[in-house]
């Protein structure tokens, strides 16, 4: 079932991407159920942003994440890894493009930062405010493929829980018309009037995914 929440358990392991000999533990780390802050304990996850921005299509990498096979081996490594047998995924819905708006006669588009590295760029679906209508040119369900092809492995090797997290709003509807962050990182950089806008594209990509992507 995909879910829009902001809390869960979540692990991210990029370090396994880069095949390293297997050892033995340095030391054990046990999980109590009573002290957590779920009424149950639902599993182990990690969220897709930003490897799967890069590794999205990679059947082996999502062997490692997905499964609990009890030896993977990674492309290009000369021994294998053991799977993490995850059964949580969290999808990133991105707000990043590449379009230009035009405005009124001037032309905008995304205010890039130097200090984002292009894996971080996760492409927005809703590309400008000329529809918030879903099937209309304003929206790309095209966008972010290989996180969503993550995601869609995921699924066929049995996570059971898929939710959605979102780290910045289309650029558009930022105030700085970036999605690295605000000018003022003490002030809200969504723009006043986009409120409803952003919850819109949410709500509109988690639906999306429900009926489409199998989540």
């Amino acid at each position: 079932m995909f879910t829009f929440r902001s809390f869960t358990v979540s692990a991210v392991a990029c370090g396994i991407l880069v095949a390293q000999p297997s050892r033995a533990a340095d030391y054990t780390v046990k999980a109590d159920a009573a002290t957590t802050l779920l009424d149950k304990w639902e599993g182990w996850g990690t969220s897709l942003c930003w490897w799967a921005n890069a590794f999205g299509d990679r059947e082996d990498v999502a062997d490692v994440f997905f499964t609990r096979k009890e030896t993977v081996t990674l492309k290009g490594a000369t021994s294998g890894i053991p799977a993490l047998g995850f059964n949580i995924a969290r999808y990133n819905i991105g707000g990043s493009s590449k379009n230009v708006i035009d405005d009124g006669g001037t032309e905008i588009a995304m205010k890039e930062s130097p200090n984002m590295p292009a894996f971080k760029f996760i492409e927005s679906f809703w590309l400008d405010w000329s529809s918030n209508v879903s099937t209309s040119k304003s929206w790309n369900w095209e966008a972010d493929a290989k996180q969503r092809k993550m995601l869609e492995l995921a699924i066929k090797r049995g996570v059971d829980i898929t939710e959605a997290f979102s780290n910045a709003p289309p650029w558009w509807m930022t105030n700085n018309h970036a999605t690295a962050g605000g000018d003022d990182g003490k002030k809200d950089n969504l723009q006043t009037w986009n409120h409803d806008a952003f919850a819109l594209y949410l709500a509109t990509v988690v639906k999306r995914a429900k009926d489409n992507w199998g989540g």
